[in-house]
């Protein structure tokens, strides 16, 4: 099955534009009377009749929809950003397809870049749904102080990953089956003393990845993969 995206949906019919429109009608050559499968990102799965196209839209009738609930429990990465663009937009792409409900990137004092494109992060976020067969777009924050992370209640577990100290625990001494989760990922040079002991004092746990010195988006996508596999095995 190949799966769409529009979260341009009313009661009988949803709207294409744009890419996804050109995607359909020029590159996989869909005509009026083809049936399409489609998403709004919120948990429905469309099926359609693409219905009529014109230069800039297209519109499907809806047939059927079906809700399908989003994994429990959740988990929240907390990434500082990448020098390179394309790395974090490699970690939204992987976190997307093992169905992470939310990516905040953070602010921090080593981080290597000030700014993010959260539009185009999005753009990778649905197509690494449309991929993965799922129906739930995670969040994706803009760019957040790491002052507001800490402060934020949260109802699960709380983790920081740090290069140093004998005090860490591993992933698998802190994550627990059934509990949600977020997970703090700091840059290449990561966090400094002073960013961890405010985490620390607002509730963050210090966890190791292991003995390899690991990049900022292996770290990331490590840490995803073990919550996933905690979670369901």
């Amino acid at each position: 099955m190949q799966l769409f995206y529009t979260d341009q949906i009313f009661d009988q019919h949803a709207v294409f534009a744009h890419e996804e429109m050109k995607h359909l009608t020029h590159s996989l050559r869909k005509k009026e009377g083809d049936t399409i499968f489609f998403t709004d990102g919120k948990g429905f799965q469309y099926s359609g009749l693409l219905d009529a196209v014109s230069r800039h839209e297209a519109k499907v009738n809806i047939v059927s929809r079906l809700f399908f609930t989003q994994n429990e429990p959740a988990f929240q990465l907390l990434i500082a950003p990448t020098k390179q663009h394309e790395r974090i937009e490699l970690i939204v792409e992987k976190a997307t397809e093992m169905g992470i409900q939310r990516i905040t990137p953070v602010a921090v004092k080593h981080a290597e870049r000030t700014s993010i494109r959260q539009d185009r992060l999005e753009k990778v976020a649905i197509s690494a749904m449309k991929q993965s067969l799922q129906y739930h777009l995670p969040v994706i924050d803009q760019l957040t102080d790491f002052e507001s992370i800490i402060k934020t209640p949260f109802d699960g577990l709380s983790l920081i990953g740090f290069c140093e100290g004998d005090d860490r625990q591993t992933l698998s001494q802190s994550l627990i089956k059934g509990s949600s989760a977020r997970c703090f990922i700091g840059p290449e040079g990561d966090f400094t003393e002073k960013e961890l002991s405010k985490a620390l004092s607002a509730g963050f746990i210090k966890i190791t990845l292991g003995q390899s010195r690991l990049r900022t988006e292996t770290a990331a996508i490590f840490v995803c993969s073990a919550f996933k596999l905690i979670q369901e095995f």
